[in-house]
C-alpha cells in the first residue's frame, strides 16, 4: 500500500534494519551473501530499474544501535547490527538530518544513506546507475504522522 502497487510488482528484499553489507573491490559482499545474491538478481537478471532503502521510525534495530548496548544472548544481531555503525558515526559526528526526531529515529534516516552508499560499492550497481539504468532512492516512513520522506 505504500508504495501503491500490485502483487509482483516489486522484488521485496527484508532484513533486520535494511542493512546492506558493502561489497569488496571484486564485488563480494563483506556479509550475508543473502542480500548480495539479491542484488546480483534483481539488477542483472530482473533488470529492475529502481532499488529503494526503506526504513522507518522506531525500528528497533536503529534503538539497538544507538544505544551501543549489545546483547550478550543475540551473538548474530549484534555481529548483523555492524553494518550500520557507519550511520552511527555519522550521526554523532556530522549531526541529523532532522533534529526535530527522537535519536534513534536519527540514525535511523541517515542509515538510510549510509545504506545506500553501500549499494553503491557493487560494481553491478554502480555501473548500471552510471548508465543510467537505474536509480537509486532513500526513503523514510514516519509510522506516527503516516508520512514518507524522501533523503
Amino acid at each position: 500500500m505504500l508504495a501503491s502497487t500490485h502483487p509482483g510488482d516489486l522484488f521485496i528484499v527484508r532484513n533486520v534494519g535494511n542493512l546492506i553489507p558493502p561489497a569488496t573491490a571484486e564485488g563480494s559482499s563483506t556479509g550475508d551473501l543473502s542480500e548480495a545474491s539479491a542484488i546480483e538478481s534483481a539488477v542483472l537478471l530482473l533488470k529492475v530499474a529502481n532499488i529503494v532503502v526503506c526504513r522507518r521510525s522506531e525500528c528497533g534495530a536503529a534503538k539497538a544501535v544507538y544505544a551501543r548496548n549489545p546483547k550478550t544472548h543475540t551473538p548474530n544481531l549484534h555481529k548483523w547490527l555492524y553494518y550500520a555503525n557507519n550511520a552511527a558515526f555519522r550521526l554523532e559526528y556530522e549531526g541529523p538530518l532532522d533534529d526535530s526526531l527522537k535519536p534513534h529515529d536519527q540514525l535511523s534516516q541517515i542509515n538510510v544513506l549510509t545504506q545506500l552508499e553501500h549499494l553503491m560499492t557493487y560494481p553491478v550497481v554502480r555501473q548500471q546507475v552510471t548508465a543510467g539504468a537505474l536509480v537509486l532512492s532513500g526513503w523514510w516512513f514516519d509510522i506516527a504522522a503516516g508520512s514518507n520522506v524522501r533523503v
